[in-house]
């Protein structure tokens, strides 16, 4: 075999080498060959070692230069392969990360050629990917002129303006655009749209709230130095009116003419409607303003209805009117509740009912009580009145503040029109129903869940004889020390006590009855809450760190609701109300004492 020939062989060789896939493939190759080889030339020519040798080094020189040859081949392979493979992964996460943005994103040339959109884009214009890129950029927005404003952008920068969809609706967005270098030849920008419906909308309903806190506050405000005023002019109006009634009632006991005693009746009747519109008023406005309070008591109901029915014994008799009422409650348990916020429902419902009344008519009162749970009692109010009915179309009217349906009725009674409208406002804090039917009568029907327990078992004989202690107040030798800063009202409480033998001095403020005390032991102290130099409070915390509790105090107040304050109650034994009853004081004093 010439060595030309045998050249040639080993480069077709090696230039095949190439053409393998796998390094064990062209090993193998590559071993034939060499067999293949030294077979020929052990068949052909006897082999000298030097002629073995140069045959053998150029093999070795072949397989190594077509080993080399594939390496580089296999290499090559396997960097493009791994590039093409990065370059799909960062082009698919380029994607998902274009399509996962939550506002529209839109690329353009700068003549205003749409390149690339986001499916929030395509969502927000209405438009499909094909019609998209054959519209220009501008023919998207209204008032501003893209492709013209994005010229030398090297920034991001922000506009507000509105788009016009496909369907022509006008849509405002937030823009921000950026220039952005796709490729060297053109310039390209970046535009980035945020859809400011929603967010327009929020910071509208965040103005009307802001709006509507402001108005509350403005409004609570109001209501605050309204409910402030009301209860000291009430307060003022009370002073004088107490010194009328009080001083009405110690005249009716003197021996007077039956006309004079007629003159004083009306007197008298005069200042409770009085009294009764001024409650009214501070009633409605603690209502409004949320001063209301509810206590839990236990009520008697027979007790609370006749100290309610007594208030209009005058009223009565003047319209000669029956009231008849009964009252069925279960037996054996202890109802508990609010007594006065009961008592206002009442009074407000029998006032309208003998309002509403023809003479020589009847008032009815019922209370029902019907077991709710094991611990809630609902007890039935209805009012029935058999005179003037209620027009059905001014049945929800009534309940409204300073609303009267009648006229005639409100010339003859007067009133504020205010009573129903406080019904319904505690019967509504009390978690309470109320309603009312009008066609032959007119009746007002109220539902209250009050609490209850079962009365304690007592032991004894059932047969034995229940005494009812009758025993009527008799004066006992206690000294009073009273402050009251009217001068009106402390003559009349003198007069009170005076006529019923009790020892008593009155002073004018807190201060002096702390002067008072270090000089003189007394067993009953009598403290107006307002008054001048030092309240009625104030003076009462000093004399319990003095003296403890050796000393029965009482609050004197034509406020019903300070009763309600627990920090307050605790300092008194009782409530003494405005205008004063002489029963009532003597009462209270005796009971206590």
């Amino acid at each position: 075999m010439s060595y030309e020939y045998f050249i040639g062989y080993l480069i077709i060789i090696s230039s095949l080498a190439s053409y393998f896939k796998e390094l064990k493939s062209l090993f193998i190759f590559i071993i034939f060959n060499i067999i293949l080889t030294f077979s020929a030339l052990l068949f052909f020519e006897p082999i000298l070692l030097k002629t073995f040798i140069f045959y053998f080094s150029s093999v070795l020189t072949i397989c190594a230069f077509s080993f080399g040859i594939f390496y580089t081949k296999i290499r090559n392979e396997e960097r493009l392969k791994h590039s093409t493979v990065s370059l799909k992964e960062k082009q698919s996460q380029f994607v998902k990360l274009f399509e996962s943005i939550p506002d529209s994103i839109i690329t353009f040339t700068k003549d205003g050629k749409i390149i690339n959109v986001n499916k929030n884009a395509l969502s927000l214009f209405q438009y499909n990917e094909y019609d998209f890129l054959h519209v220009n950029i501008d023919s998207l927005f209204e008032g501003i002129d893209i492709s013209n404003n994005s010229s030398n952008i090297n920034f991001p920068k922000t506009y507000k303006s509105f788009i016009q969809t496909k369907n022509r609706e006008t849509v405002p967005v937030e823009i921000v655009l950026k220039s952005l270098s796709l490729s060297e030849n053109e310039e390209s920008f970046l535009m980035v749209i945020k859809d400011i419906r929603q967010k327009i909308k929020q910071e509208e309903e965040l103005s009307k709230v802001k709006k509507r806190l402001e108005e509350n506050l403005i409004k609570e405000k109001l209501n605050q130095a309204k409910a402030e005023f009301i209860s000291k002019i009430s307060h003022e109006l009370r002073t004088p009116l107490n010194g009328i009634y009080g001083f009405t009632n110690l005249l009716l006991k003197e021996g007077l003419k039956e006309q004079q005693i007629k003159f004083l009746e009306h007197i008298k009747f005069s200042s409770q409607i009085l009294k009764t519109l001024i409650d009214d008023i501070l009633e409605d406005t603690n209502i409004q303003s949320g001063n209301i309070t509810l206590k839990t008591e236990k009520i008697n109901f027979q007790t609370l209805l006749n100290n309610v029915i007594k208030n209009f014994d005058s009223l009565i008799k003047k319209e000669n009117i029956k009231l008849n009422y009964k009252i069925d409650l279960p037996t054996n348990i202890v109802i508990e509740g609010d007594s006065i916020r009961v008592s206002q429902i009442l009074m407000n419902l029998i006032s309208n009912a003998i309002k509403h009344s023809f003479k020589e008519n009847e008032v009815t009162i019922d209370i029902i009580g019907k077991i709710k749970n094991y611990n809630t009692i609902n007890i039935n109010l209805i009012v029935t009145n058999y005179g003037n009915q209620i027009p059905e179309e001014s049945l929800d009217e009534i309940f409204k503040p300073y609303v009267q349906i009648n006229s005639k009725v409100t010339q003859h009674h007067g009133g504020t029109g205010l009573g129903l409208s406080i019904v319904k406002n505690l019967v509504q804090i009390m978690k309470g129903s109320i309603k009312v039917e009008s066609k032959d009568k007119t009746k007002f029907h109220i539902i209250l869940p009050l609490a209850f327990q079962l009365e304690p078992f007592k032991f004894g004989n059932d047969n034995e004889i229940k005494i009812e202690d009758k025993k009527k107040y008799q004066t006992i030798n206690l000294k009073i020390l009273v402050a009251e800063d009217n001068e009106m009202n402390r003559f009349l409480i003198k007069t009170i006590l005076d006529n019923n033998l009790y020892i008593s001095k009155i002073v004018s403020n807190g201060q002096e009855v702390l002067d008072e005390l270090k000089t003189q032991t007394y067993d009953v102290v009598i403290l107006d809450i307002q008054m001048p130099v030092m309240d009625g409070i104030t003076c009462a915390k000093n004399i319990i760190e003095v003296y403890g509790k050796q000393k029965k105090i009482y609050a004197l107040s034509a406020d019903v609701e300070i009763e309600n304050e627990k920090d307050i109650s605790d300092l008194f034994v009782s409530f003494i109300k405005k205008p004063i009853e002489e029963e009532e004081l003597i009462k209270i004093i005796e009971s206590n004492g």
